[in-house]
């Protein structure tokens, strides 16, 4: 079966997304080449650290106990 797509909202309010937040665990960003830049329980410290975070494309990972949902951001 295909994977079902999740919209995920960053705004200044943190992040929205169908996914309960009590089931996430983390919030992740990577760098291109693969390395973790960042892992936050708190989808406003997340957001934060984004707008906050040098200009560059990242891939956002957001971490439940049964699932990794993987999405990508360009803040260029």
């Amino acid at each position: 079966m295909p994977p079902r797509p999740i919209i995920c909202i960053i705004n200044e309010q943190g992040v929205q997304t169908d996914i309960p937040s009590e089931d996430i665990i983390s919030y992740e960003l990577w760098d291109i080449s693969g390395s973790c830049i960042v892992s936050l329980a708190d989808d406003k410290e997340f957001v934060q650290y984004l707008y906050s975070s040098i200009q560059d494309e990242f891939q956002i990972r957001i971490i439940t106990d049964e699932y990794y949902f993987i999405g990508y951001i360009s803040t260029l």
